[in-house]
């Protein structure tokens, strides 16, 4: 049961309680009690700071409605000033304007000393009031307003289903708060704003003008939802009011859900957002809507038209969207944008369709199901997914105008569900995310391919398969950029000579670009065509026709129609860096290898022309005719090759290049079966594969036919993963190059064990701060662990005599070391 004494100020005030034992009036003085029981005197004096509860647990009577009237017509208002008002322990009250007269009564929480508490006006969780009316006529209504100094709090529950202008006013800002989950508010049925207005008076009574004594005009901010109360609105104006600045006030946690009435979305702010019922709301506005927390669409249909870019225009929603049920549209007039910072979740339809244009980020998870649709139509729109997407419905991007479609996550993103996406003619597909996308859905992209960040991920065998369109371009690609794995280019049925194609394949595998190219001079089909290719990092096996005398020993392009065509003329074009081992691709030696398998036989088609470098370059093949569904390409050689492995004939042959970590920087070795006319190594580093820059020169042996070992240590690597090649230079100047390999340095990684063996401790040499280590047996069985520093060291005494591994972890890496237990 709520305790009334401890806020209820001065002794001066009375408290009433309503006993409702003589009618349904509030001005019946016998209706009122000083006694919970009804023992004491009754309000035959009502005086202005009188203190009046209606409490659930004393067996009053509450009519339905209790009827609120001071006079009996005319537009005087027909009020009476009380000290504070409440609605405690279950007391559920319905009260409503006069039965006679044609306008309405006033009661003023006003009078008085404060409560301590804020709680002036006080419903209590459990408790309610409905505004109802009155039986009569929609000219009779109710105003309760709380006045200057005073505050107002609900905790329980306020409803309006009145059909007229009653309204709850609070004359201050903040005077009205409504707090907590178990707080709602439901206008069921009600004209104009339940809480006012900060514009023009808009109570009109029977007269059909407004009536100034009755004024809902109110201050910005004067109404407050708080800790997670509700609103519901079924009918009426939007609590907002009809002035430029608001009235109420929607904190982070609160439940806004729309059924009907006015709806208002310009330059507002929800906590959550709800469209239920059916309904078709369409507000525009330039002003942003903000939402920050979930949007949620569960039935009938709602337009939102807010347009405007930057921080004061579109519409931003801080946490997720959800489509449950109805259809959720955003349809800006002009510019526009649409920011969602949380998860898309679609079990019905939503569309954005801007006149002009619009941006629109969904910055996590978008999950499509299967009766779900989310479709970006209209102008141009571009959009930006932050994670994965997921649609098992329909999930098209069907814009009017050029528009991009970007994946720019800051973690790994994919592609999934059991529906492919939709791309129209107008859109481009762009990765921006340097941890990649993976797709695990196959569709096709129209427009275009955009490659800024980040890897694209497809799988043959899942079937994961991205295709562009015969007309798609490609911009970018590099070894930061590229798609790993395989890709269809399509081709119409026929292609006719003097109209070719050029279909480029912006591909790579293990973080090494490659792109290729299929140049259809002539084509006949009974259908599209997709042309499928991919780069198969591993050596095609060397069983070749003469006059070939080798493929490649680093990779081949699986390249190939995925229908039978009719007739074919083309050639293609394989791209190729330093670990593809070119010499000269000028020479006549160097030519185009086709074969229906990677396991051969491999056959020449030649060679049409080649461009740039042997470091970096291309070759394109002659022309050939026969393209079946098997077709495999290779870089070939029609010479022996007597050098690094390549294919073209090189002046030294290397059999080893490896780099490993040591205590004191990263080794580097090499092995050469013979040399000829050799003159000296360079030793590079990079650290992006790409770029190299010398670090060490070491004198060659010259001529040699014996296997010669070669060795350098990297004294100062760089923190991280450090990549190296060989430079090998010749006696003529001639130069070739290895293949990259790699070792990873970090601070850890310089530690050296001593003594070692040792029956006592083991210090750790190079080593600053603190460690975590583990002592391990070589079964790999965890013994020891704890912290320590390298002038601590790590005690062996418990350990009996045998060989260990010592396991170092710091924030600059991992090193794990063997030492002896003696």
């Amino acid at each position: 049961m709520t305790l009334l004494g401890g806020s209820l100020g001065a002794s001066a005030q009375t408290t009433y309680y309503w006993r409702g034992s003589a009618s349904n009036r509030w001005n019946d003085a016998g209706n009122w009690n000083t006694q919970t029981g009804g023992g004491g005197s009754t309000r035959t004096n009502p005086a202005t700071n009188d203190v009046l509860v209606f409490d659930g647990t004393i067996n009053a009577n509450f009519p339905s409605p209790l009827i609120v009237t001071y006079g009996n017509g005319g537009n005087a208002a027909f009020s009476e000033t009380i000290g504070r008002m409440r609605v405690v322990n279950g007391a559920n009250i319905v009260i409503a304007g006069p039965t006679n007269g044609n306008d309405g009564s006033i009661i003023n929480v006003a009078g008085g000393t404060a409560s301590p508490n804020a709680d002036d006006f006080f419903v209590e969780g459990g408790s309610s009031i409905t505004f109802a009316a009155s039986g009569q006529t929609a000219n009779r209504f109710l105003h309760i307003k709380i006045g200057t100094g005073k505050k107002g709090l609900v905790t329980g529950n306020i409803a309006f289903d009145c059909g007229n202008v009653s309204r709850l006013l609070a004359t201050d800002a903040a005077g009205l708060t409504f707090s907590g989950s178990g707080s709602t508010t439901t206008v069921a049925n009600l004209t104009g704003n339940p809480f006012g207005t900060t514009g023009a008076n808009t109570v009109v009574g029977s007269s059909g003008s407004q009536l100034a004594d009755f004024s809902d005009v109110v201050p910005a901010g004067s109404v407050r939802y708080v800790n997670g109360a509700n609103f519901k609105q079924r009918s009426g104006i939007a609590p907002f009011g009809t002035g430029t600045t608001a009235v109420t006030t929607f904190a982070s946690g609160t439940k806004y859900i729309y059924y009907s009435g006015t709806f208002s979305d310009v330059g507002q702010t929800y906590g959550n957002l709800e469209f239920a019922g059916t309904v078709t709301t369409t507000v525009a506005g330039s002003q942003r809507l903000t939402i920050a927390n979930d949007l949620t669409a569960t039935s009938g249909t709602a337009n939102l038209n807010v347009t405007g870019t930057g921080a004061t225009g579109g519409v931003f929603i801080g946490g997720d969207l959800k489509a449950f049920g109805g259809v959720l549209n955003f349809v800006p007039a002009t510019a526009s944008e649409l920011t969602v910072l949380g998860s898309a979740l679609l079990t019905s339809n939503v569309s954005y369709t801007p006149t002009v244009s619009g941006n629109v980020l969904l910055n996590d998870a978008v999950i499509v199901t299967s009766s779900g649709a989310l479709t970006f139509n209209g102008a141009a729109s571009n959009v930006k997914f932050g994670a994965n997407v997921s649609n098992d419905g329909a999930l098209s991007f069907s814009q009017g105008a050029a528009s991009t479609v970007t994946f720019a996550g800051t973690s790994a993103q994919a592609i999934q569900g059991s529906a492919s996406m939709a791309f129209g003619n107008n859109t481009l597909f762009e990765i921006n995310n340097t941890a990649g996308l993976t797709v695990g859905r196959a569709f096709t992209v129209r427009r275009g391919l955009v490659l800024t960040a980040g890897l694209i991920y497809t799988d043959r065998a899942a079937g994961t398969l991205l295709t562009l369109a015969s007309g798609a371009t490609v911009t970018g690609g590099s070894n930061a950029s590229h798609v790993s794995g395989y890709l269809a280019r399509q081709a119409p049925a026929t292609v006719v000579a003097g109209a070719p194609l050029s279909l480029l394949y912006p591909v790579g595998k293990n973080n090494i670009y490659r792109p290729f190219t299929l140049n259809v001079n002539t084509q006949n089909s009974s259908s599209t065509v997709n042309y499928i290719g991919e780069i198969m990092d591993t050596a095609p096996a060397q069983v070749v026709s003469a006059p070939l005398d080798h493929v490649s020993f680093k990779r081949y392009v699986r390249l190939a129609p995925d229908v039978a065509l009719g007739s074919f003329s083309g050639t293609v074009t394989l791209s190729f860096a330093a670990d593809d081992f070119v010499t000269d691709p000028a020479l006549a030696s160097f030519v185009m290898a086709k074969s229906d398998a990677p396991t051969g036989p491999w056959s020449s088609i030649g060679r049409s022309a080649n461009s740039g470098s042997a470091s970096n370059g291309s070759l394109t093949s002659a022309s050939f005719i026969t393209f079946g569904t098997n077709s495999n390409f290779s870089l070939a050689s029609t010479v022996a090759s007597v050098g690094f492995p390549g294919t073209n004939p090189l002046p030294v042959q290397l059999t080893r290049f490896a780099a490993s970590t040591k205590g004191n920087g990263i080794a580097l070795d090499w092995a050469t079966a013979m040399e000829k006319n050799s003159a000296y190594f360079e030793v590079q580093r990079s650290t992006d594969s790409e770029t190299f820059r010398a670090i060490e020169k070491v004198q060659a042996l010259g001529t040699s036919t014996t296997t010669h070992t070669y060795t350098t240590l990297d004294r100062a690597p760089l923190a991280g993963l450090n990549y190296y090649r060989l430079r090998q230079v010749d006696a003529d100047g001639k130069e070739s190059y290895s293949s990259v390999v790699s070792a990873r340095w970090s601070a850890v990684a310089a530690v050296e064990l001593y003594p070692n063996p040792s029956s006592d401790k083991v210090y750790l040499n190079g080593l600053d701060g603190t460690v975590r280590f583990r002592v391990l047996n070589e079964m790999g069985k965890t013994l020891m662990t704890g912290e320590t520093t390298g002038a601590a060291g790590v005690s062996v005494q418990a350990l009996p005599a045998g060989m260990y591994l010592l396991e170092l972890v710091t924030e600059g890496g991992r090193t794990v070391q063997r030492f002896a237990r003696q």
